[in-house]
């Protein structure tokens, strides 16, 4: 099963009390199946340990951000609903970005319609021949 997150990248000057109080919200929303918080100093950490050196040595500051990851329920990953989300997300003064795989979910959306069609079609043509040998 497929798990689609929407990322919420901070500003570097958000209050950890703002911060709290949308972690709150995020994890109340009926889209929300799971929050987590990745601190700019964890995600320099895993990305140090994933390119094999300590890139801060010889940048001299972390240029990563503060994140909240939201994984979303299946019934909301929708094309339409998503970029509803991002546009609510955006409005909050310390949300710097929002990003998520755009072509991912449209993707997903259209083969689940394809599949849908289908199915839709089959379900037809059974019945047809159900009807058909009844009578």
């Amino acid at each position: 099963m497929i798990q689609v997150a929407i990322t919420i990248f901070l500003n570097d000057n958000a209050k950890n009390n703002d911060v709290e109080i949308l972690k709150a919200e995020l994890k109340k929303a009926e889209y929300t199946k799971s929050v987590t918080f990745i601190s700019k100093t964890d995600a320099a950490k895993k990305y140090s340990e994933e390119i094999g050196e300590n890139f801060l040595d010889f940048l001299g500051e972390n240029p990563l951000k503060d994140a909240i990851d939201v994984s979303l329920k299946s019934d909301f990953v929708t094309p339409e609903i998503m970029e509803e989300i991002e546009k609510n997300l955006l409005i909050r003064s310390i949300v710097a970005e929002v990003v998520y795989d755009k072509p991912l979910i449209e993707l997903l959306t259209k083969n689940i319609n394809r599949i849908s069609f289908w199915m839709l079609l089959f379900s037809a043509l059974f019945t047809l021949i159900a009807l058909v040998l009844i009578n």
